[in-house]
């Protein structure tokens, strides 16, 4: 199972669960496709991953979605 698998299962069983990708072979065409299945851009790094990047996109990723007092 590759990485664009495995975060369809992912996203079928625990479609709130946040992900950060980590892979020495993304390119235009991949990150569209994890783009589409709910990871953006900064939460794909590229190998090998500096400390800095894993901590931004982890601090990205754990960022509630905020809602408007009714």
């Amino acid at each position: 199972m590759d990485g664009i698998e495995t975060l369809k299962c992912l996203r079928q069983w625990l479609p709130a669960l946040p992900v950060i990708i980590c892979s020495a072979h993304l390119n235009g065409r991949l990150g569209r496709q994890f783009e589409e299945l709910g990871i953006p851009s900064g939460r794909q790094l590229y190998k090998p991953v500096r400390f800095s990047a894993i901590s931004a996109a982890v601090a990205a990723a754990l960022v509630l979605p905020t809602t408007q007092p009714k």
